[in-house]
């Protein structure tokens, strides 16, 4: 039990001693590490987005489009 405590207080001095890296620095570096990140999920979220409309939204409202319905 004693281990377990002494190796929580540990970690907590680690995390407290630690610098944050995102307010120090050059900025304009530290907001683009921060904004690539959003920028690839968003990209993606508007893919997949963007296929569900074209795919699967017209197969659900009954208007399936003809290049689709050929191959169903």
């Amino acid at each position: 039990m004693e281990e377990n405590t002494k190796k929580t207080q540990k970690q907590t001095e680690n995390a407290i001693g630690k610098e944050n890296k995102i307010v120090t620095g050059v900025i304009w570096q530290q907001l683009l590490l921060f904004f690539f990140p959003i920028l690839f999920g968003t990209f993606f979220q508007q893919l997949y987005n963007a296929a569900d409309a074209v795919i699967v939204a017209p197969s659900i409202s009954g208007s399936v489009p003809l290049e689709i319905r050929k191959y169903n």
